[in-house]
C-alpha cells in the first residue's frame, strides 16, 4: 500500500469542515430570516440541526478530510449526502417537508458546499495556486526557490 505524501498543510481539512457547517447555519438563518421566525441562536440551530447532523456524518461516511477540496467524490458526497439525510432526520423530527423546501435546499446547499471546491478546481488548473506550480517546478527537476532570472555566471 502506497503512503500519501504528506501536505504542506495536516489540519486544511478542519477549515473546509468548519465552513462547511458554517454555510448550512447560514442557510438555516436565512430561511428563518425569509419566513419571519426569528433570528436567535436556539432557533437557528433547531433548524440547522438535522443538516448539521447530516452533514457531520456525510464527513465521516466519505472520509472526507482525505481530500477536503475535491469535488468529486468528495463535495459532491457531501452535498448530496446532507441533502438527503437532512431531509429525512428533519422529516422524523416534524419539521416542514414542503417539496419548494426540499428544492430550494438542494439547490441552495449544492451551491454553498459544492461551488467553493469548484473555485478551487479551477484555481489549480489555471495554475493560480503557488503550491502547485512548486510540486511542478520539483517534478521537472528544479525548486521552488530557484531563481526563474538567470544570473551572469552561470
Amino acid at each position: 500500500m502506497q503512503k500519501r505524501p504528506r501536505t504542506r498543510f495536516p489540519f486544511l481539512w478542519l477549515g473546509w469542515f468548519a465552513a462547511d457547517l458554517a454555510v448550512i447555519a447560514v442557510f438555516a438563518a436565512s430561511g428563518r430570516h425569509t419566513h419571519e421566525h426569528g433570528l436567535g441562536t436556539f432557533g437557528i440551530l433547531a433548524t440547522a440541526a438535522p443538516f448539521l447532523i447530516a452533514c457531520m456524518t456525510a464527513w465521516i461516511a466519505l472520509r472526507a478530510w482525505r481530500t477536503p477540496t475535491r469535488v468529486w467524490p468528495t463535495g459532491v458526497g457531501i452535498w448530496l449526502l446532507t441533502v438527503v439525510l437532512g431531509l429525512v432526520l428533519r422529516a422524523v423530527s416534524g419539521g416542514g417537508m414542503a417539496l419548494s423546501f426540499q428544492l430550494v435546499t438542494f439547490a441552495a446547499l449544492g451551491v454553498l458546499l459544492a461551488l467553493p471546491r469548484c473555485a478551487v478546481l479551477l484555481i489549480r488548473r489555471s495554475g493560480g495556486l503557488r503550491a502547485r506550480r512548486g510540486a511542478q517546478g520539483r517534478r521537472a527537476g528544479g525548486t521552488v526557490l530557484e531563481n526563474p532570472i538567470p544570473t551572469k555566471g552561470h
